[in-house]
């Protein structure tokens, strides 16, 4: 059984089993991010297509595709935020995770809170009772505090059973890579990674023993009983933070910006900076400032867009 954290990462891992099997299909059209040309320059337009037509292409030759059928669960539950109280995903996560999703319509926000609730309590059971037979588990996590809040709550999980489980092991996403052209690469997370790179890190895999995952549970009941607002990794340790952690960092990124500023612009500077903090965390610290008047709307967000494209004036 394969375990990931993020949806996205959930489908370039089932991706990944067939990425770079055969020939390359050259027929299929390949998206590029060319979209901020508006000058009318189609051979311009032609060149990036090439390029990341040719990229593509690479990608295909060099896959490492991962074998066998996989048996992909998906645990998105944004545990770094929130009421972690819960012994199982229940109404106080589906309120944490309207935090995370409600930078979109509250309409939208809700449906992929409940769609997501859902999944993870199916994929629950179903790990829960094969690892109870003896099948193994394979987590893949990064040093993100999604993830890893994911795998404690997971070995958690794991511990409640009343048999011994199946062997459990992890793959931990490097900080960085030198790419064979020099070039030093680094993901935010497994969710950036290419269906065609999985299984170049399946070296990397390593065993969970079972002390080592009783000590991972019980460091996740300590936090359970802290509850805090938030958890962060901090010099190398997951831990409970108060719901201002990160509001230093975004006064800086607001400081940095002229008297009226795009919102979204200070989110993906802060995201940069801090991957794996949820956008819609960091939105709702951006509205306090807005309640408090130390920023005022200057334009609102269309409907259809998240509510960070919006422009606002410092006073």
């Amino acid at each position: 059984m394969e375990v990931v954290f993020n949806e996205n990462a959930r489908a370039s891992l089932c991706q990944s089993s067939s990425f770079g099997v055969g020939p390359y299909p050259d027929e299929e059209p390949v998206p590029f991010a060319d979209a901020a040309r508006s000058d009318g320059d189609a051979e311009g337009t032609a060149q990036a297509q090439r390029c990341a037509q040719r990229q593509a292409k690479l990608e295909w030759e060099q896959a490492v595709p991962m074998t066998g059928p996989l048996e992909l669960y998906c645990f998105q539950l944004g545990l770094s935020v929130g009421d972690i109280s819960e012994a199982v995903p229940g109404p106080q996560r589906r309120s944490a995770l309207h935090i995370c999703f409600d930078t979109f319509s509250e309409m939208l926000g809700a449906r992929w809170s409940d769609s997501i609730m859902e999944r993870a309590g199916n994929d629950l059971e179903q790990v829960l009772r094969r690892a109870g037979q003896g099948e193994p588990v394979r987590v893949w996590c990064s040093d993100q505090a999604d993830d890893l809040c994911g795998l404690y709550w997971l070995l958690t999980q794991l511990e409640s059973l009343k048999m011994p489980c199946g062997a459990v092991s992890r793959v931990m996403l490097p900080r960085w890579e030198v790419r064979p052209d020099g070039d030093v690469e680094t993901h935010a997370g497994w969710h950036e990674v290419s269906p065609g790179a999985w299984g170049r890190y399946l070296p990397m895999e390593e065993p969970l023993p079972a002390a080592v995952r009783r000590a991972c549970a019980h460091r996740w009941r300590v936090l359970q009983r802290e509850n805090a607002p938030l958890r962060a990794q901090v010099n190398g340790q997951l831990i409970s933070v108060p719901e201002d952690f990160y509001d230093g960092l975004i006064a800086q990124e607001i400081a940095r910006q002229p008297v009226c500023f795009q919102e979204a612009h200070v989110i993906g500077a802060l995201l940069g900076r801090c991957p794996g903090v949820s956008a819609g965390w960091l939105a709702s610290r951006i509205e306090v400032k807005v309640r408090r008047n130390e920023l005022e709307t200057v334009s609102e967000n269309r409907r259809e867009d998240p509510v960070y494209h919006r422009i606002l004036r410092k006073k």
